[in-house]
């Protein structure tokens, strides 16, 4: 059965990549994205919703409605993940520039779009950037930037890359 059909949620930009909060956490959030240019460059969050008894009638599962929508200085974006409480959201952009290409990884508050951290991979991950994911450990919890030519490991609390 569909659930909720959103037609050109980045305008006529396809989406590039999307992630969904862990279910365990109450409802979902889910946060979409393109690498082209114009609208496609913005993240967006949207929320699983419901809503009251006369609306419910037409939507008995509800809807996703888009609560957030923000950029990180209008690069596209390669890949989205979320932590495992849902509370915070990666994302990997590559940056093309006149010296080169290279990659970045900002970190958001999930809750509300707003940015924590910006942390330059440079070139340690090469021109493509395949993955970001949060890995948790004994040590903590870590993210982890792959790209064709190798990857990048941050501590999610200090923000250091190794």
């Amino acid at each position: 059965m569909l659930n909720t059909r959103i037609d050109n949620p980045h305008g006529e930009a396809p989406i590039s990549s999307m992630a969904f909060t862990p279910s365990e956490n109450g409802l979902p959030l889910l946060a979409t994205a393109s690498s082209a240019s114009g609208e496609g460059q913005t993240i967006k969050l949207w929320r699983h919703t419901t809503f009251d008894a006369h609306i419910a009638a037409s939507l008995p599962n509800g809807a996703w409605q888009c609560v957030s929508s923000f950029n990180y200085r209008n690069l596209g974006v390669k890949d989205l993940a979320f932590s495992s409480d849902g509370s915070l959201l990666a994302v990997a952009h590559t940056v093309n520039s006149s010296s080169g290409t290279g990659a970045t990884l900002t970190l958001w508050d999930a809750s509300n779009g707003t940015m924590i951290k910006s942390m330059s991979a440079g070139s340690r991950v090469g021109s493509k950037v395949k993955k970001v994911s949060f890995v948790e450990g004994k040590e903590g919890t870590s993210l982890v930037l792959a790209g064709n030519a190798g990857s990048v490991v941050w501590d999610v609390l200090t923000c250091e890359g190794e």
